[in-house]
């Protein structure tokens, strides 16, 4: 926290503003900013505003729009600019719930020149926050990225690490959609940084596997192998008093397919004597995740994997392995009455024969 000794805490409620199922350019995990201002208590007219976001928030738009409206005039005549340009932030926030990122960016802004001439500096750097998203919203990804950049670059030594590691998610997000792969990884490597620094094992291990699938889409499966091992072994010290064992375990999974994939994927595009040894390490690690996968997993996505390593055993040449494996996975998409899955492996498993 920051060391004063009185502030505020200004909560911007972005839940429904930001693009989470359209694009993932922003953390799921954060569902609000939350900055404090420094040096003194809450106005009244502070007060309303906040109470305002709140109304915000829970939909109550027509509440909320009177009482900036009140809190504005007031904030005027008393030549209260935070208050005025939080309020005023407030119909920005109107905007966005109903669906005008233009109208939204255009109050933004306004409340943007209203906060550079008040005492309190996180005000701007939330407005300027909100601006970034609109203009994500907008398709407008350029103006974006250079406003959460200027954001992490003005404010570096004020932002909390949750607040740094959303700026850098978004200008990591940001650049991967934009296929700046290389970019995207050096801001992912920055948050698993920040995330071991504050013993954040759990989110640390989450990022080294995103990057890791990244190295692998690139062709780069050393590096790929590197990232995911290396998130496994952070997964390993992560606090189980933090995290549920599920959760852990689900990661686990996870990330050992991964490890799998990148092995398999090295296999492919080896043509030395190493070759079958890549595919035994990618079996090696399909085995490791099938105890969970049977703990935890769907039924389908058990079947799923037990074909995973099939198809691997077939590539070795060893049929009998791979008939065995596929007979399993058979056998519990016909409990399941997937008639096309059934199809499917039965014709593979003839093939292997």
């Amino acid at each position: 926290m920051y060391p004063q000794k009185s502030c505020f805490h200004l909560l911007l409620l972005l839940c429904g503003l930001v693009p989470f199922a359209a694009a993932p350019i922003f953390s799921p995990q954060i569902g609000v900013v939350i900055a404090q201002t420094k040096t003194q208590p809450k106005s009244e007219l502070i007060l309303q505003a906040e109470k305002g976001l709140s109304l915000v928030h829970e939909e109550k738009l027509e509440e909320a729009r009177q009482i900036f409206e009140r809190t504005i005039q007031a904030a005027k005549q008393q030549g209260d600019h935070d208050a005025e340009a939080l309020s005023m932030t407030g119909f920005g926030l109107i905007h966005s719930k109903q669906k005008q990122p233009k109208k939204a960016l255009e109050v933004y802004q306004q409340a943007l020149k209203i906060a550079e001439q008040g005492t309190f500096p996180v005000t701007k750097r939330i407005i300027l926050t909100l601006i970034g998203i609109e203009y994500y919203q907008l398709q407008e990804t350029e103006k974006a990225l250079e406003i959460f950049q200027q954001i992490l670059l003005t404010y570096q030594a004020q932002l909390e690490p949750t607040e740094r590691v959303w700026l850098l998610e978004s200008i990591g997000n940001i650049h991967n959609e934009s296929k700046q792969y290389k970019q995207a990884i050096e801001s992912y490597q920055r948050i698993v940084a920040i995330y071991r620094e504050i013993g954040e094992n759990f989110e640390a291990a989450n990022f080294m596997n995103k990057i890791g699938t990244i190295w692998r889409d690139l062709g780069d499966y050393p590096k790929a192998i590197e990232s995911h091992e290396q998130s496994l072994l952070w997964l390993k010290l992560v606090d189980k008093k933090q995290i549920t064992s599920k959760d852990i375990q689900t990661k686990e999974s996870q990330f050992l397919v991964n490890l799998a994939n990148a092995y398999e994927l090295l296999a492919d595009s080896t043509q030395n004597s190493t070759k079958n040894q890549k595919y035994d390490k990618a079996i090696e690690y399909l085995k490791k995740a099938m105890p969970i996968y049977q703990k935890l997993a769907p039924a389908d996505d058990q079947a799923s994997l037990y074909e995973r390593i099939a198809i691997i055993y077939v590539k070795q040449s060893k049929y009998k392995e791979a008939i065995d494996l596929y007979q399993k996975s058979l056998a519990i998409f016909q409990d399941l009455k997937d008639n096309l899955q059934v199809a499917i492996l039965l014709r593979y498993s003839c093939c292997s024969e």
